[in-house]
């Protein structure tokens, strides 16, 4: 068989693979079997896939099958969210707002629940609007200045 037949069989068969650690960690988080789902989801993450990125954040930061820790959490939440990932930017304007792993900080928390609201978040904008109302003018410019350079 030539080469250019092998291709496309080659390419199905690494995805499928890819997918079947996400489709397994997915199925191991829905059964409550956080353990194997961290496993998976590593190695989706450790592809650089966005999906097991953010959910390596989640398992960090609920401390389910890997050691609770809004560090490693942030790491792996900012990666997806650089890639695109609404669910992650709205986590780390979460991590922000709340100071959850890092020193609680307005005018970043407003910038990603902004990224999130623009990537089709449904609660971003809602959130980018509360986190708004609890800033003082200064913070307020500084967060929208963020929003257009980020």
């Amino acid at each position: 068989m030539r080469a250019s037949k092998l291709l496309p069989l080659l390419f199905t068969a690494t995805v499928s693979v890819a997918w079947a650690d996400f489709d397994a960690g997915m199925f191991a988080y829905s059964m409550g079997n956080y353990e194997d789902a961290a496993r998976e989801f590593m190695a989706s993450a450790k592809r650089g896939e966005t999906q097991g990125e953010y959910y390596m954040g989640l398992l960090h930061e609920e401390g389910q099958g890997v050691p609770k820790d809004y560090g490693q959490s942030m790491n792996w939440y900012n990666k997806a969210a650089l890639k695109g990932d609404v669910d992650a930017a709205f986590a780390l304007g979460r991590m922000y707002s709340k100071g959850l792993g890092v020193q609680q900080n307005r005018p970043m928390a407003y910038m990603w629940y902004g990224r999130a609201a623009q990537g089709g978040h449904y609660l971003g904008k809602q959130e980018q609007e509360k986190c708004a109302g609890r800033m003082q003018p200064d913070q307020l410019k500084e967060a929208r200045q963020l929003a257009i350079l980020k």
